[in-house]
């Protein structure tokens, strides 16, 4: 313990002017933490935290950085129950579950089972929030088993990040990662960037500059109720402005009337990885030759990728949500 703690030190030291954050070993994997290693762990916390404090009382030092694996299997815990909490100012841990089955692979499953370890980290501290942190997540594009098509992958990201605004004590994720390590397809360590190896922009990228101002500064409202359970609509506001972002969490297709009280207003509507664009509130449902036109109604289809709608939608409500599936067939 006493060499671990050096080795640390030195890296603190080594490292001080560079970050204001410092992670006591990461990728704790199912596969090799035990009991005995929980303890060393924490006894390796209890020795350098103090230290470092000491050294830079500003820094955040974070512990855990486990794996999903790991989380699931009660290592986190066990370090908990250790007195982890005593000694670091935050938790950490990997959150993947891209090799996992649908809908367990979505970021709504992913949300929920944070979610759950926050709700955790809180039994052992009074009740109250423990800052959270998810320091690598990501869902790579590799075509092999396991992999996301490079849209969807875009999709999730933002959905994650929306989601992850709902949770007080949630402060940050570390996408994994900017750049591809490499140009092999079928390799999933190839395929994990925002970008390509030659910072060619994958749709992440766009997705990620998309969602990045709401993000930091928007202030989360609430989920607004709409009796599908798989149609998400979220509420934030950013300064005076409203901003609705609306998805479908089985990334199927639904076509969502939305009604307003002010039809004078405008609407701004924004598909994630796409530019903006005001719209005239209206709606005429043209597969119906007796359909006649709504003045106060608005018809927009949402699908895996999170819309983003403002700037003034005081007064403005869902109306109907409508399923429309558009099941692919499998190629012969």
């Amino acid at each position: 313990c006493v060499a671990h703690c050096l080795v640390f030190l030195f890296l603190f030291f080594f490292f001080k002017q560079k970050t204001a954050y410092g992670v006591l070993i990461r990728d704790w994997s199912s596969d090799v933490c035990s009991s005995d290693l929980a303890e060393d762990y924490v006894k390796l916390l209890k020795a350098v935290y103090p230290r470092i404090k000491a050294a830079d009382p500003g820094v955040t030092v974070i512990a855990g950085a486990s794996t999903s694996g790991a989380v699931k299997r009660g290592w986190l815990e066990e370090v908990v129950k250790l007195g982890a909490l005593d000694s670091c100012d935050a938790i950490s841990i990997h959150s993947y579950n891209y090799n996992d089955k649908s809908p367990d692979r979505g970021p709504e499953a992913c949300s929920a089972w944070m979610t759950g370890v926050q709700a955790m980290l809180r039994r052992y501290n009074d009740g109250k929030d423990v800052s959270f942190y998810v320091t690598e997540m990501g869902w790579p594009t590799h075509v092999t088993k396991g992999g996301t098509d490079p849209q969807l992958s875009a999709s999730y990201l933002a959905r994650l990040y929306l989601l992850a605004r709902t949770s007080r004590s949630f402060a940050g994720i570390w996408w994994y990662d900017f750049q591809d390590d490499g140009w092999n397809p079928q390799y999933n360590e190839d395929n994990f960037g925002l970008v390509r190896p030659d910072l060619t922009p994958k749709p992440s990228y766009h997705v990620l500059a998309d969602i990045a101002p709401l993000v930091a500064e928007g202030e989360f409202v609430d989920r607004l109720d709409t009796k599908d359970e798989n149609l998400w609509v979220l509420r934030f506001k950013t300064g005076e402005a409203d901003c609705w972002a609306l998805w479908s969490a089985d990334d199927k297709d639904r076509q969502v009337i939305l009604q307003t009280e002010a039809p004078e207003r405008p609407l701004t509507i924004q598909q994630t990885g796409s530019d903006a664009r005001a719209v005239k509130w209206g709606f005429r449902d043209w597969t119906s030759r007796r359909s006649e036109p709504v003045a106060n109604q608005f018809s927009l289809v949402v699908g895996p990728r999170p819309v983003l709608i403002g700037d003034d939608l005081v007064g403005v409500s869902v109306a109907q949500v409508v399923a429309r599936f558009r099941d692919v067939a499998e190629k012969p």
